[in-house]
């Protein structure tokens, strides 16, 4: 299972795959300049649909405004890691 997450500031679009079955969902966007490691945590523990399936994901590639820099990425990167654990997370 992968998710590909296309984030602005004020939403984002989530695309889980699993065995070629596609399921959309939204979330708040998370912005860098914007938001923290905990905005972005609560927004997820909100979701139950992505609660559900955390433990199922092997790939996250996270597509957002802001993220333009290594440190920028990495608060983006600390918010899902906890998460979504020790799974492999691509930003660009």
């Amino acid at each position: 299972m992968f998710i590909v997450v296309e984030s602005g500031s004020t939403k984002a679009d989530w695309m889980v795959v699993s065995d070629g079955v596609k399921m959309a969902y939204n979330t708040k966007g998370f912005n860098p300049y914007f938001h923290n490691k905990e905005d972005i945590l609560l927004e997820l523990h909100d979701h139950l649909e992505l609660d559900l399936i955390k433990d199922k994901v092997e790939q996250l590639f996270f597509y957002g405004a802001g993220c333009s820099s290594p440190q920028l990425n990495l608060i983006i990167e600390k918010g899902l890691w906890p998460f979504y654990k020790s799974k492999d997370i691509r930003q660009s």
